[in-house]
């Protein structure tokens, strides 16, 4: 999935409708996969846990686990070397996750 759909679903996800870039939020558009503020707001809306791992695997990247709350999506982001990027990218992934699920 391209930035610009996780954006989208995640967008799905959150109620929100429309294409991410032009979604407006606050004082900008909005975009969870670079502000953490937006990224912060998107895990309470849905209820996400996030578990940070600072810790580097033996490939040098720091890895963010996203749980949902019913705990049934998990996602993982991974940076080089910024934890709050790899974090951000689980929340995304995991709200895109989430976007995907049909309705009971």
């Amino acid at each position: 999935m391209t930035d610009r759909e996780l954006l989208e679903a995640a967008a799905r996800a959150a109620g929100r409708s429309g294409e991410a870039e032009k979604i407006e939020f606050d004082m900008g558009f909005w975009n969870p996969l670079e502000s953490d503020a937006d990224a912060f707001r998107l895990m309470v809306e849905l209820r996400l846990e996030v578990h940070c791992d600072s810790r580097f695997d033996e490939d040098g990247e720091i890895f963010a686990c996203v749980i949902s709350q019913c705990g049934n999506h998990m996602a993982f982001g991974s940076s080089d070397d910024d934890p709050k990027d790899a974090t951000r990218l689980a929340i995304v992934r995991c709200a895109a996750a989430l976007a995907q699920t049909p309705s009971t």
